[in-house]
């Protein structure tokens, strides 16, 4: 493979450059989008009396997994 010149190098920055600033602009709206979904939907701040039902329904399918048999 030949080597490139200093200008076919600058080229191709320029490219990877303005190629990687249009695929950011492209995925910055969807992912403000979903930063805001999760934080309007998911409590950040959980309070330390409160039980996570998420930690619930995983200990009741563990234990049915664990005793299910063929």
């Amino acid at each position: 493979m030949a080597e490139l010149t200093d200008i076919e190098k600058n080229e191709l920055i320029t490219q990877i450059t303005r190629e990687h600033d249009e695929g950011l602009n492209y995925v910055r709206p969807k992912r403000e989008q979903y930063r805001q979904r999760v934080v309007r939907w998911n409590k950040q701040r959980k309070g330390t009396d409160k039980i996570n039902i998420n930690m619930i329904a995983n200990s009741i399918d563990t234990m049915i997994a664990t005793s299910y048999t063929d």
